[in-house]
């Protein structure tokens, strides 16, 4: 099942990422510390972000993946959408 999660400014339960392959890494790395895998994850800036400087406000880097079916509410409640 296709997921997509929209990082913020500092919400993100796995810290700030600075890029898209530092986005990529850390989310997998926290995911897989919850038994969660997130299988081919990109990360892309899709667009220029919010021009706002609260917590839940988007950066425009988004990480897309897929993830097995049975995972698809954890990540759901994570934050995730799905595509």
């Amino acid at each position: 099942m296709g997921v997509r999660y929209a990082q913020t400014q500092c919400a993100d339960r796995w810290g700030q990422a600075s890029g898209t392959q530092q986005l990529a890494a850390a989310a997998q790395a926290y995911l897989a510390q919850q038994g969660l895998t997130l299988h081919q994850p990109q990360a892309s800036v899709k667009n220029a972000g919010a021009v706002c400087s609260a917590c839940n406000c988007p950066t425009g880097l988004v990480l897309e993946g897929t993830v097995q079916p049975a995972d698809l509410s954890a990540v759901l409640a994570l934050g995730f959408t799905r595509q």
